[in-house]
């Protein structure tokens, strides 16, 4: 609901990109209609609003939108409408993604309007198509009040193009400029308009279009001129908001296919933010498909902070108004380790026009993926390209807490300690015979799985779906599994249903001597109830790849040489590294210039409505 800056009261200078900082009429904003005037009169502006507020209905705010300079003061040759529509589609991206339809506020076939429907699915009129389309239901021949002559003729052509020339009784121009409609005597002005007025009527009109946004006001005095005769005087802002928000209400939308298809729009390079790392391991192929293909922008900010004040800048800063962000680097790495840029406050100040983020990893914990689908934007993860690399380290994190060859190593590397390892005879086990217990049946678990059956161990898993995988035997609940296990393997993904899954309630479950190892999400752990396991002699062995409170680790952990830890590393080969970059630029080309939804999207169903046939 708006609260303030109605056209009632002063109007302040815009300072960010939000509705509330336009003016505006309306009391409820169920549908919001931004009122595009492309040239830089507020003025214009204004006096549009106030004659939309006396026919609006009661669910819908109209906000008010004027171009700045350069946009030229007025609009009345080809040269203003490009000059203009450069401006002001610059300028009003960021509050065109905020409503439910735009009206274009200048009576040509203003270049503007297509330029939005390219860019955006919400219903787009300008006033000129909407004054023909309403006179051409209301009567059989309308007329055209215009300003000077050259508009006259243009707008003669856009008829034409348009195919109604046969139903356009004239154009008659009252020799006026546009601004002349508000600097010359009043009287003088409707006198004008109302003698052209009569004229088209006598050469045949039913139906009168005030051919200017300017002449809003003018529209009762036109109206008496002609009254007699019953001949209807049709205004485009109005006729523009009412067709708008009837096509709102219908529930329809910009069509994306055909002529708007907005995935097939590559005029230049996507502009894309990337987010490097200070030792990047590149695929050659890959990484010079980047850098032709697109327009890099390099993240370089010290701070998270620091990033969101320059999204808050007019024009999104030096950032810009960027089509992607790819993040195909390692997401541990330096300087940026600490930089989550795709959720919180960070997240929500993404420009509306990028469509599509491109990260590194299987997990997308770190993510908003539920936000960026209200944005419609397209989130690509990169699965499979560290499995081989995690599955290998899951494996061998299960033969550390089986062998205990982490205690081993100390003893070898601490002076006096070399036959202390002595004790490892006494606490070790074989893993053949024993039971490995999956936790989230995935590419990972699946390769842990093979890998440990061929050292003799039986495997049991717990997964959303039974894979009927021949040699493996489903558990339909976690506890079954945990009742059954002599290892549990942790490799599902981390969500507000597995937070703390291994739990003081959950070791009650388990065996009275069991092992543990996690190369999941280190949340899905909890820490204290490991601890307190150990304390009991009920988790004799374990293996930790990730960590609740990562980095930080309690030091009864860190300072037990029978508990393997490693600094979440099972993605570190060369190998992952270079499969992530392939996956994300595969991604990327396949959006913006093979017209393929991402091989890897999260969220495809955006995909799906904005851009599929």
């Amino acid at each position: 609901m708006p609260t303030d800056k109605s056209i009632d009261n002063n109007i302040d200078t815009m300072t960010t990109s939000s509705l509330n900082n336009l003016p505006f009429v309306g009391v409820n904003d169920k549908i919001k209609v931004l009122l595009l005037n492309p040239n830089s009169t507020e003025i214009m502006t204004i006096n549009c609003l106030k004659m939309a507020k006396e026919h609006l209905a009661p669910d819908v705010t109209v906000y008010g939108f004027t171009a700045s300079k350069p946009a030229p003061t007025t609009i009345e040759c080809h040269l203003d409408g490009v000059l203009s529509a450069a401006a002001a589609f610059r300028d009003a991206y960021d509050y065109i993604g905020q409503v439910d339809a735009v009206l274009v506020a200048c009576f040509s076939d203003h270049p503007l309007t297509n330029c939005i429907r390219e860019e955006f699915d919400i219903p787009v009129c300008g006033i000129f198509e909407a004054s023909i389309y309403t006179a051409r239901l209301l009567g059989g021949k309308f007329g055209i009040l215009t300003t000077v002559q050259r508009s006259s003729i243009r707008h003669g052509h856009a008829v034409k193009a348009m195919g109604l020339d046969g139903f356009c009784a004239g154009l008659l121009s009252t020799n006026l400029k546009v601004a002349e409609l508000h600097t010359k005597p009043r009287e003088e002005v409707l006198a004008l308009l109302a003698d052209r007025a009569t004229k088209l009527v006598e050469q045949g009109a039913d139906t009168l279009i005030l051919g200017c946004a300017g002449m809003s006001d003018m529209q009762q005095a036109v109206t008496e001129a002609v009254q007699d005769k019953g001949v209807q005087v049709i205004d485009g802002v109005v006729s523009g908001l009412n067709l708008l928000t009837g096509v709102v209400r219908s529930g329809l939308k910009t069509s994306s296919f055909g002529l708007f298809c907005r995935k097939t729009m590559v005029a230049t390079k996507p502009r894309v933010l990337y987010v490097p790392w200070d030792n990047p391991v590149h695929d050659e192929e890959a990484w010079k498909t980047l850098n032709d293909n697109f327009d890099l922008i390099i993240y370089d900010f010290d701070t998270v902070e620091e990033y969101m004040d320059e999204l808050r800048k007019p024009g999104h800063g030096r950032i810009g108004y960027i089509d992607a962000i790819c993040r195909s680097t390692w997401l541990k790495s330096n300087p940026y380790i600490h930089h989550y840029i795709l959720r919180d406050e960070a997240v929500r100040l993404l420009p509306d026009s990028c469509k599509l983020i491109c990260q590194s990893g299987h997990g997308f914990d770190i993510v908003d993926v539920e936000y960026l689908t209200s944005r419609n934007v397209v989130f690509c993860n990169s699965p499979d390209s560290c499995t081989r690399a995690t599955a290998d380290v899951g494996v061998f994190l299960i033969l550390n807490a089986f062998r205990y060859l982490t205690l081993a190593e100390h003893c070898v590397r601490t002076p006096g300690k070399y036959y202390d390892s002595q004790e490892i005879a006494n606490i070790a086990d074989d893993p053949n015979g024993k039971t490995l217990g999956i936790v989230g049946l995935g590419d990972i678990g699946i390769l842990v799985a093979k890998t440990c059956q061929s050292l003799g161990m039986r495997v049991v898993y717990h997964n959303r779906k039974n894979k009927n995988i021949e040699g493996m035997e489903y558990c339909a609940t976690v506890d079954e599994l945990f009742a059954q296990a002599d290892c549990i393997f942790i490799a599902c993904p981390y969500t507000p249903q597995t937070h703390h899954l291994v739990n003081e309630e959950s070791f009650k479950k388990m065996k009275p001597k069991v092992r543990i190892v996690n190369i999941a999400r280190g949340p899905i752990v909890k820490e204290s109830a490991v601890i307190d396991a150990i304390e009991r002699n009920q988790l004799v062995g374990a293996g930790f790849d990730v960590h609740e409170f990562e980095p930080k680790i309690d030091e009864r952990l860190l300072n037990n040489w029978k508990i393997t830890l490693t600094p979440h590393i099972g993605v570190c080969t060369r190998d992952s590294f270079q499969n992530f970059e392939k996956k994300c630029v595969k991604n990327m080309m396949q959006f913006f210039y093979q017209q393929e939804k991402p091989h890897t999207a999260v969220n495809p169903e955006v995909y799906d409505k904005l851009y599929s046939k």
